[in-house]
């Protein structure tokens, strides 16, 4: 059994595949989803207008999509009723869904400006921002100091989980490259790890991520009470 609230890499990756086992339709939906979006951008970005719809995708759609990502594989870490299409669902609070993005990806080139180690620091102390924003209904400011919180004492656990989710994601670069360089063999070549990367390891890190918010959220909780029941 599995505990909710465990604070390891392992047993975040181990809910993740026990909910892609579960209920792997409207996750890999919302993958195919995601990566749709996101691949479709890429390869307009290739003409020369497109690159003004590229800009203004990257800009504007993907970080709220993003948001809504997130929360749909929390949702589904909680046992919830999820479908694919509640991947847009961040669209309904646009604005802090966006501005909290934003501020995040603000505070990332503010660190990698600095050097590369603060900008890995402050994704750790921050990332679990895009979760909170929709599921504590908080601003785009409370959800980063929110982050800060639940995260404390545990980011070491974050970076591992971080650097395993972000090699496991290595599969889907052939194609990326391949059509960024109009590369025909690349494209073909990296069309089967892409297609694994999407069916499969994209939803599973996914739900180990969301798994990793709801693990801290709890702990967080459990101390609260705690020191409220100590007073």
């Amino acid at each position: 059994m599995i505990k909710k609230n465990s604070l390891s890499v392992e047993s975040w990756f181990s809910r993740g595949w026990q909910v892609y086992k579960e209920r792997p339709k409207p996750l890999i939906g919302a993958s195919v989803i995601f990566s749709a979006v996101s691949l479709g951008s890429a390869v307009v970005g290739l003409s020369n207008w497109g690159t003004i719809i590229q800009a203004l995708s990257n800009l504007i759609v993907i970080p709220v999509l993003a948001v809504g990502w997130a929360f749909l594989f929390l949702r589904a870490i909680r046992g919830e009723e999820v479908k694919a299409s509640d991947v847009f669902s961040a669209f309904s609070c646009f604005g802090r869904a966006w501005t909290t993005q934003m501020l995040f990806t603000l505070i990332i080139l503010g660190g990698l400006f600095l050097l590369i180690v603060p900008g890995i620091i402050f994704s750790l102390m921050f990332g679990m921002c895009v979760y909170a924003v929709m599921d504590k209904k908080m601003s785009a400011v409370e959800s980063v100091k929110y982050s800060k919180k639940i995260t404390k004492g545990y980011r070491g656990l974050i970076f591992v989980l971080y650097v395993a989710i972000g090699l496991l994601t290595l599969l889907g670069i052939p194609i990326a490259y391949g059509l960024q360089k109009l590369d025909s063999n690349l494209i073909f070549i990296g069309l089967i790890p892409y297609l694994i990367n999407v069916v499969f390891v994209l939803p599973w890190t996914a739900a180990a991520a969301a798994a990793a918010y709801d693990s801290l959220v709890k702990k967080n909780e459990e101390a609260l009470e705690a020191r409220e029941e100590s007073v």
